[in-house]
């Protein structure tokens, strides 16, 4: 087992819960979470770590559930494999201007990251830092399905114009690439889908706490941007660390408490939230009382 000075803080959530904003606001807060972000905030070294094991057990981002019946052997497996990458070279583009450090399990100082995938990978990387710290962050289901379903509209295309990736759809004709071409998701494009998976994500996250013996913090999105400093200063606690209290007065100026409850006004979302509120998982999260 790797010999740890600061454990990782393992940021998870549905996608399009806000998990994004908490990793911004634990990095003004002090806390690394990588040097190779990409445009949804999260390092690209624990994304493709993250997006390559749920390869291995055959499942996807949309599709993920399956991963919740992974053997402990494959379990263990996955571990060695990963205590040996986060050794690797590639462990740099991870540490930015940290690069000193011969192995992320002995950083001194407050780190982790944020992915989705998590929610799922979570798991194995608790076989590598035992002591790690989770902070789960669930949003209501109808503004997450909303922003899905617009991210996913970006990504599809008409007949006769460029794809995403610049390809003609002829020349697809001919090459028949094995390469997937087209990175939309069917299921996350579709309302009914979206909220299936949601649930999918969020309680696989609230069964970390039931079911294992894990530090693992539950956060509302809608409670984050109404009350920030409040939550953020939880989140201290839970950390065990101490924010730098001028960051935490500027926390309220980046935040935009309107993003609660967004799908309100909208008659289309409205219809769908009734439709759902009563759901177990729905009512679980205290969404079912929402307007």
């Amino acid at each position: 087992m790797i010999s740890e000075n600061i454990p990782p803080i393992i940021v998870l959530g549905m996608h399009r819960s806000g998990t994004s904003l908490l990793s911004e606001l634990l990095t003004q807060m002090g806390i690394f979470m990588g040097a190779d972000w990409e445009d949804n905030k999260e390092s690209k070294f624990f994304l493709e770590i993250n997006e390559w094991l749920l390869k291995q057990a055959g499942v996807c981002w949309q599709e993920p559930q399956s991963f919740n019946y992974i053997s402990e052997d494959f379990k263990s497996l996955m571990a060695e494999i990963l205590k040996n990458r986060i050794s690797t070279n590639q462990r740099f583009r991870y540490l930015g201007k940290y690069k000193s450090y011969k192995n992320l399990g002995e950083l001194d100082f407050p780190w982790g990251w944020k992915d989705p995938r998590n929610t799922f990978t979570w798991k194995i990387w608790n076989e590598i830092y035992p002591q790690a710290k989770l902070i789960h962050l669930h949003r209501n289901p109808v503004d997450v399905i909303v922003s899905l379903n617009k991210r996913e509209a970006e990504f599809f295309s008409v007949v006769g114009n460029r794809t995403r990736t610049g390809l003609k759809k002829k020349f697809l004709g001919y090459f028949l690439p094995h390469k997937r071409i087209f990175f939309h998701s069917f299921r996350a494009s579709n309302m009914q889908g979206s909220f299936e998976m949601w649930k999918d994500y969020v309680s696989t996250a609230l069964s970390v706490s039931e079911n294992y013996q894990v530090r693992i913090m539950h956060i509302g999105y809608e409670d984050l941007v109404e009350k920030p400093v409040e939550i953020m200063t939880r989140i201290e606690s839970f950390l065990g660390l101490k924010f730098d209290g001028e960051h935490k007065k500027r926390i309220p100026k980046i935040i935009n408490p309107k993003r609660r409850y967004a799908f309100l006004g909208n008659d289309e979302y409205e219809t769908f939230y009734n439709e759902i509120k009563d759901d177990p998982v729905v009512t679980r999260l205290g969404y079912n009382n929402i307007g």
